[in-house]
């Protein structure tokens, strides 16, 4: 046995403690089974094979240093045990015995936890096995039971757990019981209907939403609907389009922002698509519907939108990848925000640090809840504390695998291309390219939020970062990477961290001096089939019936059959379906900032 069990079930120091009292005297032990001990007045029972079973008449709760201490001794003294873990260099695992042993309420924790991806540390000497699941540590030699799986009382829910990891990396499979099997089975044949069920009643809703102009909805129409929201993720549906539907249509109805019927009419068209895809998001991967367990801070940024709402928003990644953020914001301009005093000081969740104290370090999260948008709620349950194992950034450095539906990029380039300032555009454009030569294109704009980060991009010169981690933002025409942080030989925020230097700052106060302070920049010129999209959306968004019927055949004369085919049908579903394939076509015809090797084979 190893020393380190009882570093799990105890604390290093005790295990300190009861060698530094085996220096001293000796235990005296008698008998084989049990084995019985005295040291230092105290007496008791030893189990040398799960030190969770043996006993002290000390007045300590649980392992106590007597324990430890006479254990290590008989280890020592007794050489059949090593042997014996040197003969068996495989543990051996009794599955059937041992999943009677659990019964059924941890068997059915054990399927349930075996749905999720799981990152085990498994190490194994001799028979002995050491399994690490979360900072939580189990020990198991040969299992029979499930007492025979050594670890505290934290861990005993990540026990089973454990011998099923090992299992499989062994390329063994748990053959599950009978009775589970039909359990499932009945409970996939209730949750069928309960999906047909939900599905007709979300359809019914969101039919009679597109079918009322919004000048006449009311908060009480999206009742029904936000209530389907928490039964529909019970039941296995994808429900962010849903999230952002209902958020979309409180915040038209109150007058947030600008009313953009445009907005509402895609979002009622994302629903019904994800409707139709049901069989799809029933068999979703786990990492899209579960909750983040740990978040990696990779800068943040200021925003302001011309209806005079602004924010601060963090960018975190979580353990699967997944772009979370996580925003102080104001609707109006009434309460102006001070970015720099957030970024510095503020403590936007319960635990959690500033972002400043955040960026580039990772926190573990309990209790997190997503908004349709990946955003962070800012409930009074959640909570953040440090992680004791930080998460490494997730990168792409080959071009091609970039998900251009997501709202964030972190990009590790091989190569620098271009630094530059277009004084024309008043645009600071990089380029990088990856691997394969491809180029990739960053563009930050100049306005009085962007004018530190473009101070300290003009640094960059020819130097390489490590990661750049970007905004996706698009118009109708054009894709945008906008640059938030880089890491060079530590992470820079671009927004808030002071690189610049006399020299870089008076050249560049120098071209502002030059500039006309009300320079329009001219807007990206659209071919005929996207100002051709755009005019059906608008006219979607603005009338609850349908284009006239020319819309339809100047779709099916620029080969858009499919577009063409929804607008020459009535009703609303075939409305919404119109809006979810133009949006869908302009952006496949809306140019990326990408450029490709043409000498690449």
């Amino acid at each position: 046995m190893d020393i380190s069990i009882f570093e799990t079930l105890a604390s290093a120091g005790l295990v300190r403690r009861a060698q530094k009292a085996l220096d001293k005297s000796s235990p005296h032990i008698s008998g084989a089974s049990p084995i019985q001990f005295t040291f230092e007045g105290q007496q008791g029972v030893l189990d040398l094979h799960n030190p969770n079973n043996s006993q002290c008449d000390c007045a300590a709760n649980g392992i106590c240093k007597h324990i430890i201490a006479a254990s290590i001794f008989a280890w020592q003294q007794v050489p059949t045990s090593a042997a014996t873990v040197e003969e068996n260099k495989v543990p051996q695992i009794d599955t059937n015995t041992l999943l009677a042993s659990a019964g059924k309420v941890k068997i059915r924790q054990l399927y349930r936890q075996v749905q999720r991806r799981w990152q085990a540390d498994i190490v194994q000497q001799g028979a002995q096995v050491c399994i690490t699941i979360k900072e939580h540590t189990l020990h198991f030699t040969n299992v029979t039971t499930i007492n025979d799986i050594i670890c505290n009382e934290d861990s005993q829910v990540y026990a089973l757990l454990g011998v099923y990891l090992w299992l499989e990396r062994q390329g063994e499979m748990l053959q599950w019981p009978d009775w589970l099997q039909q359990e499932q089975q009945q409970q996939k044949t209730l949750l069928n209907q309960t999906q047909t069920q939900l599905k007709l009643a979300c359809y019914a809703e969101l039919i009679m939403l597109a079918g009322v102009p919004l000048a006449q909805l009311r908060s009480e129409s999206l009742l029904t609907i936000e209530l389907l929201q928490i039964p529909m993720e019970k039941a296995g549906f994808n429900i962010a389009p849903l999230k952002r539907l209902c958020g979309t249509l409180a915040r038209y109805l109150s007058g947030e922002h600008l009313r953009d019927k445009r907005t509402v009419l895609l979002e009622l068209a994302h629903v019904l698509v994800m409707l139709e895809r049901q069989e799809q998001t029933q068999t979703q991967d786990v990492e899209h519907i579960c909750p983040p367990q740990q978040l990696l801070c990779l800068g943040g940024y200021p925003w302001r939108r011309s209806s005079g709402a602004h924010g601060l928003t963090l960018v975190l990644q979580d353990e699967y990848g997944r772009f979370i953020t996580l925003a102080e914001s104001r609707t109006t301009t009434e309460q102006t925000l001070n970015y720099s005093q957030i970024w510095q000081a503020n403590q936007l969740l319960e635990g959690a640090p500033s972002g400043c104290s955040w960026f580039g370090q990772t926190q573990r999260i309990s209790n997190a809840q997503l908004n349709g948008w990946q955003r962070l709620r800012q409930l009074k349950k959640t909570y953040v504390e440090p992680s004791e194992q930080p998460l490494k950034p997730q990168a792409i450095s080959d071009i091609t695998e970039i998900d251009w539906q997501s709202d964030y990029i972190c990009f590790a380039p091989s190569y620098v291309h271009q630094h530059t300032f277009d004084e024309a555009t008043q645009c600071m454009l990089l380029s990088y390219q990856d691997t394969q030569r491809n180029t990739l294109f960053f563009s930050l704009p100049y306005t009085k939020l962007t004018h530190h980060a473009i101070n300290n991009m003009t640094l960059f010169k020819q130097q390489l970062p490590q990661l750049i981690v970007a905004r996706i933002e698009r118009d109708s025409t054009q894709w945008y990477l906008r640059p938030i942080a880089v890491k060079l030989d530590r992470w820079i925020n671009l927004y808030f961290d002071d690189l610049t230097d006399n020299k870089t700052t008076n050249i560049f106060s120098n071209w502002l001096a030059k500039q006309s302070p009300q320079t329009q920049l001219s807007s990206p010129r659209q071919d005929k089939v996207q100002q051709f999209l755009l005019k059906v959306l608008d006219e979607l968004a603005q009338s609850h019936s349908m284009p006239q019927q020319s819309h339809s055949e100047m779709a099916q004369k620029l080969g858009l059959r499919t577009l063409s085919h929804f607008l020459s049908n009535s009703g609303p579903e075939h409305r919404l379906k119109a809006a979810y394939c133009a949006e869908q076509l302009l952006q496949l015809s809306s140019l990326k900032p990408v450029k490709f090797n043409e000498l690449q084979n």
